[in-house]
C-alpha cells in the first residue's frame, strides 16, 4: 500500500539516519502507477543517506529514461514479471504482442540494458497457463535463462486454493 509521499521522505529519512546500511523494498504499487512520483522522494532524500533498495515492477515500466534516475537513487534490485512467452502476457514485459523466440529476445535485450544500470535481478515466469503448450514455455524460459545468467528466475505455477477465483473457476469447469 503506498503512503503519502510526505511520509514516504521521513520515513526514508529515519531510515537513513538511524538504520545506515539499511536496505529497503518497493512494492509494485509505488513503481507501476507512482513510478516517477516515488522516484521523486528518494531524490529529494540526501544521497549520503538515501538507503539502497529493491523494487517490483512491470518490465513495460523500466523504460530507458527512468534507468539512470534508479542508478542514482541506489537501486540494486528489480523483480519484474515476464509472465508468459505468449502474446496473451505481453502488456506488463512491454514486448506489443510479440510471443516465441521475439519475446525471448526483446525481454532479454531489456534485462540486458537494465543491467548496466542495476545490478540484480528477478524475472518471474508463470508455468502452468491454460495457454502454455508443449515444451516451448520450457525452452523458451532455459534460452531466456542462458541469455541473461545474472537474473534469478522463478517459475511461479498458479495454485487453485480452496475460496479464491481460481479454485471458484477450476470448480465450474470440473477441473478439481
Amino acid at each position: 500500500q503506498t503512503v503519502p509521499d510526505d511520509q514516504l521522505e521521513a520515513d526514508l529519512n529515519y531510515i537513513g539516519t538511524h538504520l545506515p546500511g539499511a536496505k529497503m523494498g518497493f512494492a509494485d504499487p509505488n513503481f507501476a502507477i507512482r513510478f516517477d512520483q516515488t522516484l521523486g522522494v528518494l531524490e529529494r532524500v540526501p544521497e549520503n543517506i538515501r538507503p539502497a533498495y529493491l523494487m517490483e515492477s512491470s518490465l513495460s515500466a523500466l523504460k530507458e529514461h527512468r534507468l539512470q534516475r534508479l542508478k542514482h537513487t541506489k537501486c540494486y534490485f528489480i523483480a519484474p514479471g515476464i509472465e508468459s512467452w505468449t502474446a496473451d502476457y505481453s502488456g506488463k514485459a512491454g514486448t506489443q504482442h510479440s510471443e516465441g523466440w521475439e519475446k525471448v529476445t526483446q525481454v532479454a535485450d531489456h534485462f540486458a540494458l537494465l543491467h548496466e544500470y542495476v545490478p540484480a535481478f528477478q524475472g518471474n515466469v508463470i508455468f502452468g497457463l491454460d495457454i502454455d503448450k508443449g515444451e516451448e514455455p520450457v525452452i523458451f524460459t532455459k534460452e531466456f535463462m542462458d541469455r541473461t545468467p545474472w537474473v534469478w528466475t522463478t517459475l511461479n505455477i498458479p495454485q487453485p486454493f480452496g475460496g479464491t477465483p481460481l479454485f471458484d473457476q477450476y470448480l465450474a469447469e470440473d477441473r478439481i
